[in-house]
C-alpha cells in the first residue's frame, strides 16, 4: 500500500512529509492518566478490563464499584453515537436512537498525585486532571475515526556518474506516528526542519519565505 502524502515541506535536500497513518498505534497503549471502562456488545473499546456490565443494575452501581475497587477520584461519563461510524464524547448526543452511555473514564487519587507531582489534591489540580481526561477521550475519538497522521523526515542525495544523473538515494532520518490532529502533524513537520510554525515554506523553491 502506497503512503498518502498530505503535505510536504522542503529545505535544501531535506523534506518533511505529513502522511496518513494506515497502521496507527492505539492511544490507549500510551502512558495515560485515565482508565477507560467501556461496555459495548460488538466492539472492544477503551482499556482492557474484566468488569462486566451484567453485574450491575444501574450506572450508579458502576460508579460505586469503580470508587470502591479502583479508588476512582474523578469519573467522567463517556457516550457513544453509532451511525455509519463511531463517535465518542463526554457530553452526550442528541440522537436518542443511535446513542447512549458507553462507560466511564476515571483516574485514581494516587495516579493524579503522581502525575502532577503533588502531595494533596487542590481544585486546580482536579480541574487540570479533568481537562486531561476529556482530552484523552477526544484523542481516542479521532483515532477511531481515522484521524491518524505521521511525519517522516527524509534526505534526498543525488548521485551522478560523471555528468550523468545516476539516481536519487532517499534516507529516512526521522519517523513519527500517533498524531491525531492534522494541524499538529503539520506543525511537527515544520518544526523538524527548523521552520517557524507561523511561516509558510515556498514549496516551489524549497526555501522559507
Amino acid at each position: 500500500m502506497s503512503t498518502i502524502i498530505l503535505k510536504e515541506y522542503a529545505i535544501d535536500n531535506k523534506k518533511a512529509q505529513v502522511f496518513r497513518d494506515e497502521f496507527p498505534p492505539d492511544p490507549r497503549d500510551d502512558d495515560n492518566l485515565g482508565t477507560m471502562i467501556c461496555f459495548h456488545g460488538n466492539y472492544i473499546l477503551g482499556d482492557l478490563h474484566d468488569v462486566s456490565k451484567n453485574d450491575f443494575d444501574s450506572w450508579q452501581e458502576v460508579v460505586d464499584y469503580l470508587k470502591e475497587n479502583f479508588d476512582a477520584e474523578i469519573l467522567i461519563p463517556m457516550y457513544i453515537y453509532e451511525h455509519s461510524g463511531i463517535a465518542i464524547n463526554t457530553t452526550g448526543f442528541r440522537c436518542p436512537w443511535d446513542s447512549g452511555k458507553l462507560g466511564y473514564i476515571f483516574a485514581s487519587k494516587e495516579d493524579i498525585l503522581e502525575a502532577y507531582g503533588v502531595d494533596e489534591l487542590s481544585q486546580e489540580i482536579i480541574d487540570k486532571a479533568k481537562t486531561l481526561l476529556e482530552a484523552e477521550v477526544k484523542e481516542y475519538h479521532k483515532y477511531l475515526n481515522g484521524e491518524n497522521y505521521g511525519v517522516r523526515v527524509v534526505e534526498e542525495i543525488e548521485h551522478k556518474w560523471g555528468d550523468m544523473y545516476a539516481g536519487t538515494e532517499v534516507n529516512v532520518l526521522e519517523h513519527y506516528h500517533g498524531i491525531h490532529d492534522l494541524s499538529a502533524a503539520k506543525e511537527e513537520a515544520k518544526s523538524s526542519l527548523g521552520i517557524e510554525t507561523n511561516v509558510t515554506p515556498d514549496m516551489s523553491t524549497g526555501v522559507v519565505e
